[in-house]
């Protein structure tokens, strides 16, 4: 770009709850590569849950934003514009069991049930642990 843009500030899981407004950002998946990719920015979102314990990968925070494949790897934002999360899995996967504890135990039906109908990030804490050459 020719233009500087303001860097987004970090936030904080420790600060989140349920209800709280979340926007996403990210490039969704093209099914023909010659269309052009754009950035796409939902508006919709809402905390769904803040889990105790972490999923494998990371996983932490569930919220309501329809995001798209492909648009993994975008920010979750709060609505002071502070990168909260990364996003990585989109509400009603269509293969494997995302829903898997560090530990290698499972959430029962009814959980896993209302995991499904969000969309995860990994908070940027953890982010942070997993990758700290970028912080």
């Amino acid at each position: 770009s020719n233009q500087d843009y303001k860097v987004a500030s970090l936030g904080n899981l420790s600060t989140l709850k349920r209800g709280d407004e979340v926007f996403t950002g990210g490039f969704p998946f093209e099914t023909n590569v010659s269309e052009a990719r754009e950035f796409v920015f939902k508006k919709d979102g809402r905390v769904s849950e803040v889990l105790s314990r972490t999923l494998q990968g990371g996983y932490r925070i569930g919220y309501t934003s329809e995001v798209e494949k492909g648009m993994s790897g975008g920010p979750i934002l709060t609505r002071e514009g502070k990168v909260i999360g990364i996003n990585g899995i989109h509400a009603h996967p269509l293969w494997g069991n995302p829903y898997i504890y560090e530990d290698g135990s499972v959430p029962n039906d009814q959980v896993r049930n209302q995991m499904e109908r969000s969309s995860w990030a990994i908070p940027i804490e953890i982010v942070a642990q997993l990758a700290p050459q970028f912080f």
